[in-house]
């Protein structure tokens, strides 16, 4: 999840854009993590604790949840 974050964090010094830059490392993301990684990434990891998936889901869902942690 840090490296998620750090991507967003190097983007902003390129671009403001929220919506934009949650875009791009989503796509980025799941266009490059292998599919058990990825699912985890994205709040769908089986027997994890359901705060960390919600989590997870939101981020990775929403620009503004993203930018918030």
């Amino acid at each position: 999840m840090d490296s998620i974050q750090y991507m967003g964090n190097a983007l902003l010094m390129e671009d403001r854009n929220l919506t934009e830059i949650h875009r791009r490392v989503y796509d980025d993301v799941r266009a490059n993590v292998p599919k058990a990684a990825l699912q985890g990434l994205l709040g769908h990891t089986p027997g994890a604790p359901e705060d960390q998936n919600e989590s997870r889901q939101a981020r990775a869902e929403s620009p503004s949840r993203f930018a918030e942690c």
